[in-house]
């Protein structure tokens, strides 16, 4: 049976519909706990309020120090992304097409989780790598400070690097409530077993394990996230867990966008389509930490 020519107008209407239900469902882990700045455009300047000093006022007449308005200056630079390959189906009916166009179709899940993955990534990267400053564009990059990175030490993620993490970040209460956490499964469990306060309740209002798990609960004041995407070094069994308040780092949410085509030059087979425009920067080094953690394999 030969393949249609054309794609019914309701059909691709539906696919798109179908797209924007099923990113509702399966978010980034990261997203949710970073702050939002949408804007349209390629690229946008960002300025992050420093804290002014303050001091006693006495009288109605008197001097007023002017200075002027202390920010960091920081660019969020959108790129567009998307899969390697588009999954495309040599014969195809009607009957396919309305598998395709649902919500739960097997295409929109996948490219849904392969988008979900790879914000969660390009975060990372932003996260830990160069973000550029400029007076009218982003033309200087400033990579992490050496003073927001905590070595590996031939050692998992201790409870001495977890306290280390809650000092450097607990001054920066201006840069949003709590601190999160982006750690492994062999983090996780490292804890378990090596970290005795994770059991005891003098440290949270509930043993923090309750269910097996430290991932979505809070310990030490800091919100637990599992993350596959953590940069590794796997020769060497190195993981870059990362520590972030949520004013630390900002995200432009941008578009997306899925469709369906048919393809003459390939036989009228019928591809589908998904990519999405973003951007994200560190916006405050202080407000990140790097820490480095070693296992004997990951």
């Amino acid at each position: 049976m030969a393949n249609p020519m054309n794609i019914p107008d309701f059909y691709q209407a539906e696919y798109g519909k179908s797209w924007e239900a099923t990113i509702q469902q399966k978010q980034s882990v990261i997203i949710p706990t970073i702050a939002q700045r949408p804007f349209k455009g390629k690229s946008k300047e960002f300025k992050t309020p420093l804290p002014l000093s303050t001091e006693a006022k006495s009288g109605r007449f008197r001097d007023v120090v002017l200075a002027e308005f202390k920010a960091k200056n920081r660019w969020i630079v959108n790129s567009i992304r998307g899969p390697q390959e588009y999954p495309a189906f040599d014969y195809w009916d009607e009957e396919l097409l309305k598998d395709i166009v649902l919500p739960k179709s097997e295409t929109l899940q996948q490219y849904n989780y392969a988008m979900a993955r790879d914000n969660d990534r390009y975060i990372i990267e932003q996260m830990e790598g160069t973000a550029y400053t400029g007076a009218d564009a982003p033309t200087e990059g400033i990579p992490l400070p050496s003073t927001q990175k905590i070595a590996h030490g031939d050692t998992g993620l201790t409870f001495s690097k977890v306290s280390t993490v809650i000092r450097m970040l607990t001054p920066y209460q201006w840069a949003g409530d709590g601190i999160h956490a982006l750690i492994s499964e062999y983090d996780q469990q490292y804890l378990i077993d090596n970290v005795n306060e994770l059991r005891s309740k003098d440290f949270s209002n509930a043993s923090p394990i309750d269910g097996g798990t430290l991932f979505g609960k809070t310990w030490m004041g800091i919100t637990w996230h599992f993350c596959n995407e953590l940069t590794k070094d796997e020769d060497n069994g190195i993981i870059n867990c990362l520590f972030y308040k949520p004013e630390a780092v900002y995200f432009n949410p941008g578009k997306s966008d899925a469709r369906i085509d048919v393809r003459p030059d390939k036989g009228y087979a019928l591809q589908t389509w998904a990519e999405w425009m973003n951007g994200a920067v560190r916006s405050l080094d202080e407000g990140v930490i790097q820490v480095k953690t070693k296992y004997a394999s990951i």
